[in-house]
């Protein structure tokens, strides 16, 4: 049977991302697996990049780039370090299903804070770190049925290791 030593999960933190931990948590206890957790900060599509650096100019631009990318890191640590932010996101996530993050193998989660094109990011993370799983939430589509989005199909596609996807929550 295939283990998985590190498995990679990456989350946009939506309440999908939080089910997603679940499963991601007990197969990390199943196997005694490292927990790598990414979120990546999606990158501005060049085109729109020249129009406002245009409108405002490339030094006020970058700033509010800067700004922007501090802001959002701030706004995901809580003001505290990543480790420790993301230590109380993982506790939360198993208080909440009744599981002890210590006994699912996540109390010293990596966590990976990144900016840049989400699915290279993903793919190149992976590479980086050994990874022998990616794990990624659908989300609900349009219609309340299960959506795979461009992102999650392009890991598929990309990826050199096993992608599993994990539907929304069901609803009750």
């Amino acid at each position: 049977m295939e283990t998985y030593k590190t498995i990679l999960f990456t989350s946009n933190l939506s309440e999908n991302s939080r089910y997603a931990f679940i499963h991601a948590a007990r197969l990390a206890r199943g196997f005694g697996s490292k927990i790598i957790l990414l979120y990546v900060i999606d990158e501005m599509p060049q085109q729109l990049h020249y129009r406002i650096s245009a409108l405002y100019g490339e030094v006020r631009w970058k700033e509010m780039l800067e700004s922007h990318v501090k802001e959002a890191k701030r706004t995901l640590t809580g003001k505290v370090s990543s480790k420790q932010w993301i230590q109380v996101a993982l506790n939360a996530f198993c208080d909440d299903e009744g599981i002890s993050a210590a006994e699912h193998g996540v109390a010293e989660p990596e966590v990976i804070i990144s900016e840049g094109d989400v699915v290279k990011t993903i793919l190149e993370q992976s590479e980086l770190s050994n990874c022998d799983l990616i794990i990624m939430g659908a989300s609900k589509g349009l219609l309340s049925g299960t959506s795979v989005g461009n992102t999650i199909k392009s890991v598929l596609k990309g990826a050199k290791v096993p992608v599993m996807v994990v539907p929304p929550a069901p609803s009750h």
